[in-house]
């Protein structure tokens, strides 16, 4: 195009690279292209009679709006560049990634835009490369997330194994030391499970409620003794109560990453990790400090990523102080981290804190154990779950405290059962189920025939849109649940209630 100054020089350009050119006179539709307008998409010199109508006809349907956007702006004088990327069908019916790259090279008197000139292009391979190291990478980042769960799930596993073989009865003396150790990998087991759920999903606290951070420290302090080995020594600096409102479980697990942390820190020697208690005004410090090898500012301004990890392939999943992170933000807090090569690492849970208790609603599945004299009547008890072994067990409990129960794997076996015989006390049902029907929707079938059945839902989506609804129909029992909390939340749902038991 003669009037255009440039035009000659673009297009030139546009020949020696995988380009289309384009210079657009306005006002009107007086549009010239280069070679590889055409060529770049298969398609043969002039296919077309160029116009910004014809190309906006082969892009697609999703892209489009942005492109025009773009152009309207150029056109309104909003802006003076034009910048998208979209998908163009090319000479097989293809859909092709092109980048659009233009600006407004002339004007007139009045500021309007007179001259675009503009670049086409093929980026689709690109893309594509892109797209597939990304898989890549999410495979890759599974692959460690999967090892390091593998890794920690395994060490909870050995120690039910090898407890489990000591209850044969061949060390009776032994018997309460093993139903401690197996009480203590229950107890991190559930705060194994929480941490992930609530990563991978909104955090949820069931257990929320008033602890003092003292207690906690002293209460794990043997654990972490034993944690850390020969490899750094534990002290406790515990000047204050530290009332605050936390899931204890969480919160002992929160610790015990960090002292992990500190402990595969010190890589010169024996080291010293230090667990203080303090206040400042209104809020409650929660620090632990270690005199490791510290952190390279880099390390440090990447240690709450998720994922992100300097350990050893298996032997970590960099999920650790990003869950801690998520949870102290989940009760009102902030975590704040402090490090020096060579000096060691401070990291600090900085909590509200609880100067009047306050109440806070305990969870079903907090373990609250029932005195004799609140023991209620047998009940006649329809126990759901798809899962056999946890449906055995659940009944086993049940059955100790004289409750008569009649299992169903399946929501439908369930509705059977029900309707031969409809005189049950209570519904304790699973919710998630790989049926047509949920624990839910059985609940509600169920209540169409007894209004005033009482409902127990045991769930470990503890933060499932669905509960909602569950809790208008009845209670929770978070999953993993103790005995005694079973037993306490049946006796709660059933007072008041005649027995069915003869």
């Amino acid at each position: 195009m003669e009037d255009f100054q440039t035009w000659q020089t673009i297009n030139a350009l546009a020949s020696c690279g995988e380009f289309g050119a384009w210079a657009w006179a306005l006002p009107g539709e007086r549009l010239s292209v280069s070679e590889g307008y055409y060529t770049q998409l298969g398609h043969p010199e002039g296919a077309w009679s160029p116009s910004y109508e014809a190309f906006a006809r082969l892009v697609h349907s999703e892209d489009i709006g942005d492109a025009d956007r773009a152009v309207q702006a150029v056109l309104s004088g909003a802006s003076d560049r034009i910048e998208a990327e979209v998908r163009v069908r090319d000479a097989e019916g293809a859909w092709r990634w092109v980048q659009v790259r233009a600006r407004v090279t002339a004007r007139d008197r009045y500021g309007a835009p007179v001259e675009i000139l503009g670049l086409h292009r093929n980026v689709h391979e690109a893309k594509m490369q892109g797209h597939a190291l990304l898989a890549a990478r999410k495979m890759e980042v599974l692959g460690q997330l999967t090892g390091g769960m593998a890794h920690d799930f395994n060490n909870l596993v050995t120690i039910f194994a090898m407890n489990v073989d000591l209850l044969d009865g061949s060390d009776p003396e032994g018997l309460i030391e093993c139903r401690e150790a197996l009480e203590r990998a229950v107890e991190r087991s559930r705060g194994f499970t929480r941490s992930l759920l609530s990563y991978c999903r909104t955090p949820a606290e069931p257990g929320v409620r008033e602890h003092d951070a003292v207690e906690v420290a002293q209460n794990l302090a043997p654990m972490l003794s034993s944690a850390l080995g020969d490899r750094a020594r534990l002290e406790l600096d515990l000047g204050v109560r530290g009332p605050c409102l936390v899931d204890a479980s969480a919160l002992e697990n929160a610790l015990l990453n960090l002292v992990l942390n500190a402990r595969d820190a010190m890589l010169d020697g024996p080291g010293t990790v230090i667990i203080r208690v303090a206040e400042e005004g209104e809020r409650l410090y929660l620090s632990v400090v270690d005199d490791g090898v510290g952190m390279t500012e880099e390390v440090r301004s990447r240690a709450l990523e998720p994922l992100f990890t300097t350990k050893q392939e298996n032997e970590g999943t960099g999920l650790g102080l990003a869950m801690v992170d998520r949870h102290v933000a989940a009760w009102g807090g902030e975590l704040r981290l402090q490090s020096e090569l060579g000096v060691g690492t401070r990291v600090d849970i900085i909590l509200p804190k609880v100067s009047v208790r306050e109440e806070v609603e305990a969870s079903a599945s907090n373990d609250q154990p029932v005195s004799p004299g609140s023991v209620l009547a047998p009940r006649r008890i329809l126990l759901v779950d798809d899962e056999g072994l946890v449906a055995q067990v659940t009944a086993r409990v049940l059955r100790t405290r004289g409750h008569s129960v009649v299992a169903a794997t399946s929501p439908r076996q369930a509705l059977a059962l029900f309707h031969a015989q409809p005189d049950f006390d209570l519904l304790l049902t699973d919710i998630s189920m790989p049926f047509t029907i949920d624990g839910i929707e059985l609940a509600c079938r169920l209540r169409e025939r007894v209004p005033e059945l009482p409902v127990l839902f045991m769930t470990g989506s503890i933060d499932d849109p669905g509960l909602e609804r569950a809790r208008s129909l009845g209670h929770l029992l978070a999953k993993p649940a103790s005995g005694s909390a079973l037993l306490s939340a049946v006796d709660r749902l059933t007072q008041g209630v005649t027995s069915s038991v003869a």
